[in-house]
């Protein structure tokens, strides 16, 4: 199992210990490129407060977010063993409100701020069952059509 596998493929299952190695270098480097950005804008004095961060470094954010939806969706695919499309129930609301974020500047009216409540909401659920079922539950025994069972011994010889 390669790194590039577990970060890229949508083929194969995972258990639950590369899961969470992979889940939390994807929130690392999350942490660093986001932190980077940060420091270069208070670096060159376009932002004093956390607020004139969040504005002027939001487009770098969600494009930070896009760059690393589809590693994160491989890394859920090959855990949740079923289809990968499940994984789109956590990333497109969550980019859709990293979007739509009033702190990033977006304008707020009524649609736009239901649409950002909808989409936190849905977020929150799913992030919530994708924590519970990826991260604490144990998979599916056995070789399915998603692949061999991760936890299986390998066969001697």
């Amino acid at each position: 199992m390669s790194h590039g596998w577990t970060l890229f493929s949508f083929n194969g299952r995972l258990n639950r210990k590369p899961y969470w190695i992979a889940t939390m270098e994807l929130i690392v480097a999350a942490m660093v490129v986001a932190g980077g950005v940060a420091a270069v804008f208070y670096a060159r004095g376009q932002a004093s407060t956390p607020q004139e961060l969040l504005r002027v470094a939001h487009p770098w954010l969600a494009g930070l977010g896009v760059a690393l939806a589809y590693p994160a969706a491989a890394v859920f695919a090959k855990r949740l063993n079923k289809t990968g499309w499940l994984a789109a129930l956590l990333i497109v609301p969550m980019l859709i409100e990293t979007w739509l974020d009033p702190a990033g500047g977006a304008t707020q009216t009524p649609l736009v701020r239901s649409i950002y409540l909808a989409a936190s909401t849905i977020t929150f659920i799913v992030a919530l069952w994708f924590l519970i079922e990826l991260g604490f539950m144990r998979g599916t025994p056995g070789d399915n059509r998603y692949g061999r069972d991760p936890l299986a011994s390998t066969p001697a010889g």
